[in-house]
C-alpha cells in the first residue's frame, strides 16, 4: 500500500474552533498573520510548516509530531503541547503565557529569544540548542532516560 499525505491550504479551515482528523499531514506550507483559537490538533504531523506571526490562543496539541517545523515571532497563550515530538525545530522570538509543554520530546531543534511567563517545558531535550538566558526562564524539567521519539500521554491543564 503506498503512503499518501494529507496536505491543508486553506487558512480559514484552521482559523477559530476546527478539530483536525487524526493521522493527518500538514506539510510545507507556511501560515502568516494566523489565528488559531480554541482549536485540537490530535495525532498529526507537521512537517516543514512554518508559522509567522500566529497567535495560538486556549490551542491544544496532543501526541502530535512537529518535524523541521518553524516559529518565529509566535505567541502562545494557555496553549498545552502534551506528548508532542519536536525535531529539527526551530523557534525564535516567541512569547509563552502559561503555556505548558508536557512529556514532549525535542531532538536537535532551537530555542532563541523567547519570552516564557508562567510556563512549564517538562520532557526530553537531546542534542538542543537552548539560549543560556533561556535556561531559567523556560522552567526546563529535563530527562534523558527515554528515547526522543517515544509517545507519552499526561493530562494537559494549561
Amino acid at each position: 500500500m503506498e503512503n499518501t499525505t494529507t496536505t491543508y491550504v486553506n487558512t480559514l479551515i484552521i482559523t477559530g474552533v476546527y478539530k483536525f482528523a487524526s493521522g493527518h499531514t500538514i506539510k510545507d506550507i507556511e501560515f502568516s498573520l494566523e489565528i488559531f483559537s480554541g482549536s485540537k490538533f490530535e495525532n498529526l504531523s507537521f512537517e516543514n510548516v512554518t508559522f509567522i506571526n500566529c497567535d495560538f490562543q486556549a490551542t491544544q496539541f496532543n501526541t502530535s509530531k512537529f518535524i523541521d517545523c518553524t516559529f518565529i515571532n509566535c505567541t502562545f497563550n494557555f496553549v498545552c503541547f502534551n506528548g508532542c515530538n519536536f525535531i529539527a525545530c526551530k523557534i525564535e522570538n516567541c512569547q509563552f503565557c502559561i503555556t505548558n509543554s508536557l512529556t514532549c520530546n525535542f531532538l536537535s531543534c532551537t530555542h532563541i529569544s523567547n519570552k516564557w511567563e508562567a510556563s512549564q517545558t517538562k520532557g526530553n531535550f537531546h542534542n538542543c540548542h537552548i539560549d543560556e538566558s533561556e535556561k531559567n526562564l523556560m522552567n526546563i524539567t529535563a530527562t534523558y532516560e527515554n528515547s526522543p521519539l517515544l509517545m507519552h500521554s499526561e493530562l494537559c491543564v494549561a
